[in-house]
C-alpha cells in the first residue's frame, strides 16, 4: 500500500510442503498476485526475497525516484533481500516494536474491514454450500472477493493519515498514548494482592 492510495497485487504464503501445489490454491486470487509456499505457513527470509522481486516490479521503484518500505517483521532482515532492494532505490524502515498497532497503517485502517469482508464472503459461501467445507483451494478466491471491498483507496489513505505517516503530523500522539509502556521504577520490594 502507498499513501497515494494504491496496492501492489497481495501476496499469499501457503501451508504446503511442495510448490506444486500453489498454483492450485491460487485459484480465484487477484490478478498478478504472488504465491508463496512454505512448511510452516509463515513468511521465510527465501520468500520475503521473492516478495522483494515482486515489490519491485509492481512499485517499480529507482535511485532516481526511491520508494520507502515501512516494515516490521522479523524475518524481513535477509540481507540479499536488503541488498536487492537498495540497488533498485527501495529503502527499507523497520518500524519500532510495541507500537505497531499506533503506526502500521495496515493494522490502523485496512485489517479490521478486511477480516469484516472476508467473514462474509466465508459466511456467503457456507450458506450455498452447506455440505462443504472451505478447503485451501478456496480460501484464494475468498481473500479476493474481501480485498476487493477492502483495499480502497479511502481505507490505504486513513492508514498514513490517521497515524500521522501523510500528511506528517508529528503532534498526532500525546503523552497518554504511552502509559501503557510507561515503567515504574524497580524499588526492591514485591506487593502481594490481598484476596478475599
Amino acid at each position: 500500500m502507498s499513501a497515494s492510495g494504491n496496492a501492489i497485487p497481495p501476496t499469499y504464503v501457503w501451508l504446503s510442503k511442495k510448490d506444486r501445489r500453489t498454483h492450485f490454491y491460487m485459484r480465484g486470487t487477484l490478478p498478478a498476485s504472488l504465491g508463496l509456499h512454505h512448511s510452516s505457513g509463515w513468511m521465510t527470509e527465501d520468500n520475503f526475497c521473492m516478495w522483494v522481486e515482486h515489490f519491485i516490479e509492481y512499485a517499480r521503484p529507482s535511485l532516481d525516484d526511491p520508494v520507502l518500505l515501512l516494515d516490521k517483521h522479523q524475518s524481513h532482515l535477509a540481507v540479499k533481500a536488503i541488498h536487492r532492494a537498495k540497488e533498485f532505490g527501495v529503502i527499507m524502515l523497520k518500524f519500532p516494536p510495541h507500537i505497531i498497532n499506533k503506526l502500521q497503517p495496515l493494522d490502523v485502517s485496512l485489517y479490521g474491514p478486511l477480516k469484516t469482508y472476508n467473514n462474509a464472503a466465508c459466511n456467503d459461501w457456507q450458506l450455498t454450500n452447506l455440505d462443504k467445507t472451505i478447503g485451501l483451494y478456496g480460501v484464494g478466491e475468498l481473500a479476493a472477493k474481501a480485498m476487493v471491498r477492502a483495499v480502497i483507496p479511502d481505507n490505504i489513505m486513513a492508514g498514513y493519515r490517521t497515524p500521522g505517516i501523510y500528511p506528517l503530523d508529528a503532534n498526532i500522539f500525546q503523552d497518554s498514548d504511552f502509559l501503557p509502556s510507561y515503567r515504574l521504577p524497580f524499588s526492591g520490594t514485591c506487593v502481594r494482592e490481598a484476596t478475599r
